[in-house]
């Protein structure tokens, strides 16, 4: 542990990742993990309320589609400038603003008298949103060693399950007897109570604070929750073996030979993503249209992003063990075959067939994230984790939009499925192509 010959320097990776996995690395992940939640049950809480809002402004299938998916439009620009912006500034400051500015915009929302009002503070909480989430995949990330990287990101994704799951729950029961404001309500109070309890409790990345060559004291201290500082020289300098700051974090996505895994890593997730977004925002309704009633809609779309949650932390777990490639390759494809059976059975949902397909392929693509977090180093993480996530929703953004034209011209539901199906077939081929890169395979200082 202790630095070598005079120069005194200590490299913060090799610390981190020798370490166990103790209690500050936990509540790390915990906090994380909580604003997770809050984003999974905004993002798709509103797919819940979106047949009462149809009905109390008059909004056709097509532009149900609009108000859908401004929330993740203005999530995707909200990735690009917060991944960037915390490898300049740190991780911490923005989960904090971002987390906050989160809960007000979604009371704000409430307020809405109308569809365009409604659609532009979505929008707002899209931004809010898009600078949370890279910075606490990559501050999970920065705290766990590395033989625990993937699984302390994926744990992560799982929330996005509980919340999607949870805001059914908020839906089903309160919005009969209480409007559907209230489930903005709850989503809009405890982000802003979990910034405060953040404002104590988060602290900033380890391996970031080093790699800006910051206060060694403050590195000192926040390395002593993690493990044992007596054995280091008390002048010692902490570094990152590797890596440097970089001026330009973009532009190292695709230097050195990385722009290849950039972009395979790019086109997987805007497969997954799309077929994600399609199924938690639209099997409701397409469900509605194959004859089940809205009650048995809502709990099949449950019974998929409850398969999530139990699915993910499972995918990480064995992506530690054996590999990414092992475990996301033969999950995607599972992916497809449950997807293909939940098709032939719409007449007669089987909700074990919806949480399979939910392990599957929501668990995959938080599996996906994993890889993207491990894939790229400490001084591109943020950049690397925020392009990847907002790329990843270019197909998110456009398929709602898509469906609700698709469902208007009378097309069957089953089409709108399989199309889904082809969309993780791609991923699939992707995913074979990057297991084959260099770049594709968890970073390691040279």
């Amino acid at each position: 542990m202790a630095a070598a010959g005079d120069a005194d320097r200590v490299d913060i990776n090799a610390i981190i990742d020798d370490s166990r996995l103790g209690g500050r690395q936990i509540l790390v992940t915990t906090l994380c993990l909580l604003a997770m939640i809050l984003e999974g049950y905004d993002i798709y809480g509103v797919s819940y309320v979106g047949p009462a809002l149809s009905a109390l402004w008059g909004i056709p299938s097509e532009r149900l589609g609009v108000l859908l998916s401004a929330v993740l439009v203005g999530a995707a620009l909200g990735y690009l400038f917060g991944g960037s912006l915390a490898d300049r500034i740190g991780r911490r400051l923005l989960v904090l603003i971002g987390t906050g500015l989160f809960g007000a915009v979604v009371l704000l929302s409430t307020t809405s008298t109308n569809a365009e009002v409604f659609i532009f503070w979505r929008f707002a909480t899209g931004l809010a949103l898009g600078i949370v989430v890279p910075n606490i995949i990559s501050l999970s990330a920065e705290y766990a060693p590395a033989r625990h990287r993937s699984l302390s990101v994926v744990i992560l994704y799982a929330g996005v399950g509980i919340g999607a799951s949870t805001a059914g729950f908020v839906a089903g029961q309160l919005v009969p007897s209480h409007g559907w404001q209230i489930v903005f309500y709850i989503g809009g109070a405890i982000p802003m109570v979990l910034a405060a309890i953040m404002t104590v409790s988060l602290p900033e990345s380890i391996r970031f604070l080093a790699l800006r060559d910051g206060n060694e004291a403050k590195i000192r201290v926040l390395l002593a929750h993690i493990t044992d500082v007596s054995a280091i020289a008390p002048d010692a300098k902490f570094f990152l073996k590797g890596e440097t700051l970089k001026r330009v974090p973009l532009g190292e996505l695709f230097t050195g030979g990385r722009a290849g895994a950039t972009l395979l890593l790019w086109l997987t997730l805007t497969m997954t993503g799309g077929v994600v977004v399609i199924i938690a925002f639209w099997l409701p309704s397409l469900l509605v249209d194959a004859g089940q009633t809205q009650a048995a809609a809502i709990k099949m779309t449950t019974a998929a992003a409850t398969g999530g949650i139990f699915g993910a932390p499972i995918i990480g777990l064995l992506m530690d063990r054996v590999g990414p490639y092992r475990v996301l390759i033969p999950v995607h494809l599972l992916a497809i075959l449950f997807l293909i059976v939940m098709v032939q059975m719409l007449g007669a949902p089987s909700l074990v067939v919806g949480f399979l397909y939910g392990a599957a392929m929501n668990g995959g693509i938080s599996g996906m994230y994993g890889l993207v977090a491990s894939i790229y180093p400490t001084s591109i993480r943020g950049t690397g984790v925020g392009w990847a996530v907002a790329i990843g929703r270019v197909t998110a953004i456009a398929a709602p939009i898509i469906i609700g034209f698709v469902r208007a011209a009378g097309f069957a539901p089953t089409t709108n499925l399989y199309g889904c199906g082809i969309l993780i077939a791609i991923a699939v081929v992707a995913l074979l192509v990057l297991s084959g890169n260099r770049h594709g395979r968890p970073y390691k200082p040279e």
